[in-house]
């Protein structure tokens, strides 16, 4: 696959457009898309009036993401959650929690970071989704390379 398998997803009601109307216009406030990948999201909350940090484990997807936001950090938070300056007004975990091993201490860490008045905003994958019902109806239950049953996602029972 030569591109990132996490890509906007434009659905009205997908997460990508509830995070972003959630947010609204950020009028300068300071925002941290964790697990940003080519900073799709980051570029839309920039849009929006948001001065936005990204986040991403991949050096080839952070570099995508460069000049689509105000600032790119590499770290991989499987290791250690990285430093960042000052405080965020809002912090985006768009569909990366599922992807850590354990997600605990990145959450505790980065949530440091949050300004008082703050919000947080967590998606994860919604495994009731109809079509997982219908693909377990079936007997099925299959990963793929990207979506609800990506292959990356770690959780309890999921051979890693």
């Amino acid at each position: 696959m030569t591109g990132s398998p996490y890509q906007l997803k434009s659905d009205p009601y997908s997460s990508h457009a509830v995070i972003l109307s959630r947010l609204g216009q950020g009028r300068g406030r300071r925002a941290l898309d964790v697990g940003a990948a080519d900073g799709f999201l980051s570029e839309l909350l920039t849009r929006q009036g948001w001065q936005v940090s990204a986040l991403e484990r991949d050096p080839a997807q952070a570099a995508k993401a460069r000049g689509r936001c105000h600032e790119v950090v590499v770290a991989d938070l499987d290791q250690a959650a990285p430093r960042l300056q000052g405080t965020f007004d809002a912090i985006v975990y768009g569909d990366v929690l599922e992807h850590l091993n354990d997600p605990l201490p990145v959450l505790v860490a980065l949530n440091r970071t949050l300004a008082a008045d703050g919000r947080v905003i967590v998606s994860v994958p919604n495994v009731a989704h109809l079509w997982v019902r219908l693909s377990l109806l079936l007997g099925r239950w299959d990963y793929a390379d990207r979506g609800i049953l990506d292959r990356t996602h770690h959780g309890e029972g999921r051979n890693q």
